[in-house]
């Protein structure tokens, strides 16, 4: 289903599974050719899901090109969603967050963003923790 996203932009939920691909998660701008998540995310992304024991896992945010993400109000112009290094995961409860954080250091997932209603993780060199307004 559609929500709105902390930057006020209609969005579409996806489930990520085991069986899940980097396609799933394209840009959903409905105009590029929706190139898919950089399939070695991918695959830290599918560990972190492994190690947090949940399920699935609803992401808000995948792969973006370039246009889409700058019509995003607050999106960072050199965003590791471009390259698809990046996913935006639901995490509607204070348990699931602080799960998923620990998960995705123990992937190797070393940028950590934390909002009130999702958790934002990408691949970067060096161990980065933010939080959002």
């Amino acid at each position: 289903g559609w929500y709105l996203h902390e930057g006020f932009h209609l969005q579409t939920r996806r489930r990520m599974t085991k069986e899940s691909k980097s396609t799933d998660f394209a840009c959903q701008c409905g105009h590029c050719p929706g190139e898919g998540l950089n399939e070695g995310f991918m695959q830290k992304a599918l560990q972190l899901l492994s190690i947090s024991g949940e399920s699935s896992l609803t992401i808000t945010s995948g792969r973006r090109c370039e246009a889409y993400n700058s019509s995003l109000t607050g999106s960072a112009p050199k965003s590791r969603h471009i390259p698809g290094l990046a996913l935006d995961i639901s995490t509607p409860t204070l348990p699931l967050r602080a799960k998923l954080i620990d998960a995705a250091h123990k992937a190797g997932l070393r940028g950590i963003g934390v909002g009130k209603t999702f958790i934002h993780v990408d691949e970067r060199e060096r161990l980065t923790m933010w939080t959002y307004q």
